[in-house]
């Protein structure tokens, strides 16, 4: 029986199912450690006996046990955490990775028994102090309130010090808008090859890693739809979408030479990323501002103005809550808002115009 290893999201994969009917994701990040445990398991069911479930208790025991707290700084104990959960649980440890890099730069030296509230609030000043954004600020604070919760639930802390520590208030979102007359002018400047993907990334609202991993077998032509699965979505869950005949068309208009919908003709394989060909066409649109993302944003928004319920669009883009849906992608402009608001009212007639008391007359009496 083989087990070989695939790549998925920057982690090689050994999807293996076991004997008792239970089945184990093992995620390596070298293919070289991917390639040892698959020949592990493979040496397991070959021997036969308990052979495989000792190997499988074995696989997911923890590296360290969880009594043992052996960490006196911040730093170790979020190497530690990296290791042990952010490489096992996070589908973007590249990202995960760069600010706990950044964490450790402010306080990777503070000994775990004084980490406090006021070592949170120094961090903040220190990336306020480099001019970074407060979203990217709350990204942080986030990654550091997940790690001091789980390393407390685990024993390697008394206690959760930063159990208070709250978010800064960030400003609502005022950024330019969208609009399809300019995403309209990038689109012209696309080339030909790449055209169909970003047409499917704007007539379905999907992320970028998501269209550009396609596969055929998720496209379902005969009602219309395309599966997400939950190992290729940020939120880790699936979905199903409706997919328009705009997108029909983009999906048809790419050669079907394999698995993939998407794929640079040059190389056959899926687009390493078509930032370069996204920044080039905006640079010359004259619209350097507009994003990639801005093709969900733009459906969100008009979706929106339209009356869509927010649960709809959270669904079509695969959010956690509707409370992210609108912070982030459903803005109402406040032109839009307060023309629907007005003509949803009733029309009042007009008032009356006001009646002016009579005036008073004053005698002058003469003494």
């Amino acid at each position: 029986m083989k087990f070989p290893p695939r790549q998925r999201k920057g982690f090689w994969v050994s999807d293996v199912t076991w004997p008792d009917g239970r089945r184990t994701r093992l995620r390596r990040r070298t293919e070289a450690e991917a390639a040892e445990i698959a020949v592990r398991i493979e040496a397991a069911f070959l021997e036969g006996g308990e052979a495989w479930r000792a190997l499988r208790d074995r696989l997911k025991a923890p590296k360290y046990p969880r009594h043992v707290r052996a960490f006196a700084t911040f730093g170790e104990l979020a190497d530690h955490y990296l290791d042990q959960y952010c490489a096992a649980y996070n589908r973007s440890v590249a990202s995960k990775e760069s600010r706990i890099r950044m964490l450790k730069r402010q306080l990777g030296n503070v000994p775990l028994s004084e980490l406090r509230l006021v070592d949170a609030e120094h961090y903040i000043s220190y990336r306020r102090a480099q001019g970074v954004k407060t979203a990217t600020i709350n990204r942080d604070l986030s990654v550091l309130r997940h790690l001091t919760r789980w390393a407390a639930d685990r024993g390697y802390l008394e206690a959760d010090p930063l159990e208070r520590l709250r978010m800064l208030p960030e400003p609502r979102w005022e950024g330019q808008r969208p609009t399809y007359d300019v995403i309209d002018a990038v689109f012209a400047e696309l080339p030909s090859v790449a055209a169909p993907l970003f047409t499917f990334m704007r007539e379905t609202a999907c992320r970028r890693g998501e269209a550009l991993q396609l596969e055929h077998w998720q496209v379902d032509r005969q009602s219309r739809t395309v599966l997400f699965p939950a190992e290729r979505t940020k939120s880790g869950k699936s979905r199903r979408i409706p997919l328009s005949p705009v997108a029909l068309e983009a999906v048809d208009a790419v050669p079907r030479v394999n698995q993939w919908v998407f794929y640079n003709p040059d190389t056959l394989k899926p687009w390493d990323s078509a930032r370069s060909i996204w920044n080039r066409a905006r640079r010359r649109a004259g619209v350097p501002w507009l994003l990639m993302k801005d093709l969900r944003k733009a459906l969100a928004i008009r979706a929106a103005e339209a009356g869509v319920p927010l649960h709809f669009i959270q669904a079509l883009l695969g959010h956690a809550s509707v409370q992210l849906t609108e912070r982030h992608y459903a803005q109402y402009s406040p032109g839009q808002a307060s023309t629907e608001v007005l003509a949803a009212l009733p029309p009042r007639p007009a008032a009356p115009p006001p009646r002016r008391p009579p005036g008073r007359v004053l005698k002058l009496v003469k003494g």
